[in-house]
């Protein structure tokens, strides 16, 4: 009995066992490693000139084929030229008795020693083996045919209709039924130069085809000509650069010759119209999707539809058939064979799902969200309420025409005015904290966003400095509206309101403090990621285009919060001057307000002493040397002024420089006049470090000075001002004397309030009951 494992591994370990190898080249000696690693592995081989080839007749003799292999093998160094297409159609002539390779697939198998597979058709390298490969947008079919032929030489398959095993789609446009298709099965979309750079390529054996493939990956709006109508001129280059940078060509003057026209939604002209059935015209949001994933998407969501024009846009025609310039935009780049009526139920079905309905009894003051209704009889039964799918909340509404007391009172007014703007706050926070969440997904390993993966995330860490304690935030509001609500609806105008705010007035005092704190450092994070993120720009584009945005953009909504407690506070006033002294909710609504009173002073103080941190680290980066001691939490920046020093203790003569007064200490620095690193424009020398103004000198606290002298005017010497620091066991008394450096016409009233600055500040400090102790009489300098 035949041992089956041993004849396999004996047959796998010779995989050109059988098989006559014939080299086709002029000159033999340039592939002599080849015959080496031919000859040392035992293969047979023969070796023939182009000259012997391109004889029919030699075709037949056994120099040519040998009939005791069971394959023969023709090894050409030439592809795609006359010669090879003689040797084609010889090898046809004869019933394609041999395999036709080039010589960097030989050169593989040989160096991985793997056995042949049976080659259909001619292969020269193997640099798109299991690729198969779809063409959209090119009219041109000799073009299409030649990189048909290149692709199978490189081992590639060609396809003809969409399907999942398509991995890589050549496109001549950024836009067209399969280039929306693919992009959707996240499938890789390049130019047509990606296989013309892998056919120059085709000699070499490293080839990066994942580095090729990216490089040659097509760019957002690629061979898309933009037009922009209806933005300012500033606005419109700016769109135009980064439609430039995405690969498209713009145009100002004849929108005949535009792809897309991109008009600004504020704009009505019922004129617009595609010209021709190749032609979109769109909305701005369509622009800033595909800035956003990176790839055109899909403009049957973002037709543009003149706000005058009625609800009759999609009609049938007598065929049955959609009749409309948005039927023929999107079924422009459709296949023939594409099932109409599957089309229209499609189609039907997207406007469907994307349609905002209105209601047919809309309310006289529109709001975020929809109406609560109530019984016709009168009762407080609720029929409908709204509550969101992320919301931990029930969020209900009054509406306008709620009106279950005959003649309501301004005090009923003045709740539901309140009650509307706190559930309008509260839904703002809601889509502030859906932003946040869409900005930190990170669930990119769905087939849709495998090929065009967002980058307009942003790092958890930055998200919390944006965002900071917003949720503790909504969490608080959404209680407190849903209080006031339920509220309001049992009791009406009796409704107490003040205890309910009162419960919420400690959680107040403790989170917004801390939100209006670090509301700077969440705008300078924001602004970094806007200008150096164009993806994150263009999803905060799209956010804003929403209707639940109102036209804002997060920056500018995250600002709410701290305008919310003070509206909050005057709508509490307004509601205690429109309230019976008799009601219950009258004595209670005082302390109320003094209490909101308090956190609003409170939240104020946060916002100066942030300021004031503020302004003192960037004292700190002005300074060179600075001593890191300066940054107290205890300290404040009080006053700087320019001086030139008489005295030379400190400066060493008439330099220019600068004093910093502080709330404990004065510090002389030295003004740099002609730094030796010459800035540019973002204030950073040529290496890379930020150039400082000032240069360290000294530091004096102020409970070493002794006095303060006024120097008294003389045409000499005038605007003199001294100051004496007190005998320590590590110095002596000394006096330094320094000129002001006026910044206006009265210089004698500019002296003297410095002078009182100065000694207010020193009397602060050291615990002085009277400044003018510290202020001595006039001193005469010579």
């Amino acid at each position: 009995m035949k041992n089956s494992y041993v004849e396999e591994s004996f047959e796998s370990s010779k995989p050109f066992a059988d098989t006559r190898i014939i080299l086709v080249c002029n000159n033999i000696d340039e592939y002599d490693e080849i015959v080496k690693n031919i000859k040392y592995n035992n293969i047979s081989y023969t070796h023939l000139t182009y000259t012997d080839v391109m004889i029919l007749k030699n075709w037949t003799n056994e120099t040519f084929y040998n009939r005791d292999f069971s394959r023969n093998i023709m090894v050409l160094n030439e592809f795609g030229t006359p010669k090879f297409l003689q040797i084609i159609k010889y090898n046809c002539i004869i019933q394609s008795k041999f395999d036709i390779i080039g010589i960097p697939l030989l050169k593989y198998y040989l160096l991985h020693w793997i056995p042949m597979p049976k080659f259909v058709r001619p292969i020269y390298t193997n640099h798109l083996e299991n690729v198969n490969i779809l063409f959209n947008g090119f009219k041109d079919k000799k073009v299409v045919s030649n990189y048909v032929n290149l692709i199978h030489y490189m081992s590639g398959q060609v396809r003809t209709s969409v399907s999942n095993r398509i991995t890589h789609l050549i496109s001549k446009c950024a836009y067209g039924y399969k280039y929306h298709k693919l992009v959707d099965l996240g499938k890789k979309i390049v130019s047509e130069d990606f296989i013309d750079f892998l056919w120059d390529k085709k000699n070499e054996s490293n080839v990066n085809f994942n580095e090729i493939e990216s490089q040659f990956t097509l760019s957002t709006f690629y061979n898309s000509v933009l037009m922009f109508i209806g933005f300012k001129n500033e606005r419109t280059a700016e769109l135009e650069k980064i439609a430039i940078e995405n690969g498209a060509d713009t145009i100002n003057s004849d929108p005949f010759m535009a792809t897309h026209v991109i008009i600004k939604d504020s704009v009505n002209n019922s004129s617009i119209a595609p010209s021709n059935s190749h032609q979109f015209v769109l909305t701005e949001q369509w622009f800033w999707e595909s800035v956003k994933c990176r790839h055109s998407v899909d403009v049957i969501n973002y037709q543009y539809v003149d706000k005058n024009s009625s609800f009759d846009m999609l009609k049938l025609s007598d065929n049955g058939y959609m009749n409309s310039s948005l039927n023929r935009s999107v079924h422009a780049y459709s296949p023939q064979n594409y099932n109409r009526r599957n089309s229209i139920k499609q189609q039907l079905a997207d406007l469907v799902s994307n349609t905002n309905y209105i209601s047919l009894h809309p309310l006289k003051t529109p709001r975020l969200s929809q109406t609560m209704l109530v019984n016709q009889e009168g009762n407080d039964q609720v029929d409908n309420v709204l509550k969101k799918p992320s919301s931990p909340f029930i969020i209900k509404h009054i509406s306008s025409k709620f009106m279950p007391i005959k003649q309501p009172s301004k005090r009923y007014h003045i709740l539901l005015e309140l009650q509307n703007t706190e559930g309008n706050y509260v839904s703002i926070l809601d889509n502030l904290l859906r932003a946040k969440s869409d900005l930190e997904d990170k669930n990119t390993d769905s087939p849709k966003k495998r090929n065009s993966e967002p980058t307009y995330h942003i790092p958890i860490a930055d998200s919390r400095i944006i965002f900071s304690n917003l949720p503790h935030i909504y969490n608080l509001h959404a209680q407190l509206y849903s209080q006031i609500t339920e509220s309001m609806l049992k009791y009406q105008d009796q409704a107490c309101i003040s205890d309910i705010i009162l419960k919420h007035i400690d959680e107040m005092n403790k989170i917004y403090p801390t939100y209006v704190r670090f509301m700077d450092n969440a705008r300078q994070v924001y602004k970094h990621h806007e200008k150096n993120n164009l993806c994150f720009q263009a999803h905060i584009m799209t956010l804003m285009n929403k209707p639940e945005f109102g036209r804002q953009t997060i920056i500018e909504l995250l600002v709410r919060p701290v305008q919310r407690l003070p509206s909050l506070n005057l709508l509490l006033k307004t509601l205690f001057k429109n309230t019976d002294s008799n009601f219950s909710d009258y004595k209670k609504l005082g302390p109320v307000i003094t209490k909101l009173e308090s956190v609003i002073s409170k939240i104020n103080e946060c916002n100066r002493q942030a300021d004031k941190y503020k302004q003192m680290f960037e004292l700190m980066n002005q300074i060179e040397n600075c001593p890191p001691i300066l940054l107290s939490a205890c300290r404040e920046f009080i006053h700087r002024c320019d001086f030139i020093e008489v005295s030379d203790i400190i400066l060493g003569g008439s330099h220019h420089g600068t004093l910093f007064v502080y709330s404990d200490l004065l510090l002389l620095t030295k003004r740099k006049t002609k730094p030796n690193k010459s800035p540019n424009r973002q204030g950073l020398s040529r290496n890379g470090s930020a150039c400082k103004r000032y240069k360290f000198v000294k530091m004096i606290y102020l409970n070493e000075l002794r006095v303060i002298v006024d120097v008294v005017d003389t045409k000499e010497c005038h605007n003199v001002v001294a100051i004496i620091c007190k005998k320590t066991a590590a110095s002596v008394e000394k006096m330094i004397a320094f000129l002001l450096c006026t910044k206006t016409t009265h210089p004698v009233e500019e002296k003297r309030d410095f002078l009182e600055m100065l000694a207010k500040t020193v009397t602060n400090a050291v615990s002085h009951v009277d400044y003018r102790q510290i202020l001595t009489g006039k001193l005469i300098f010579f």
